[in-house]
């Protein structure tokens, strides 16, 4: 028990020592995953991201989704398909 809450203090801890935030943050895959996640932790601490992403309508969604929960509205969606 006490190493889990020695785990949670050294987590909370560690967030509040990482300063992440820039004028523009490029995330790649940012519709669905990992990429989401970082998308809408970023956009939480008022960074301006544009998300990439190959499936616009997903993307769409994903952009309103995280606007919303974050509250921030520079969140920018930019349509690419790399896969060619």
């Amino acid at each position: 028990m006490e190493s889990k809450i020695f785990l949670t203090l050294q987590k909370k801890r560690l967030q509040e020592r990482i300063n992440m935030t820039a004028s523009v943050i490029v995330i790649t895959g940012a519709n669905s995953g990992i990429g989401k996640a970082t998308a809408l932790a970023l956009a939480k601490k008022g960074n301006r991201i544009v998300m990439i992403c190959r499936n616009e309508d997903r993307g769409l969604a994903a952009q309103k989704e995280i606007v919303e929960e974050s509250g921030n509205s520079e969140v920018y969606l930019e349509w690419c398909d790399l896969a060619s």
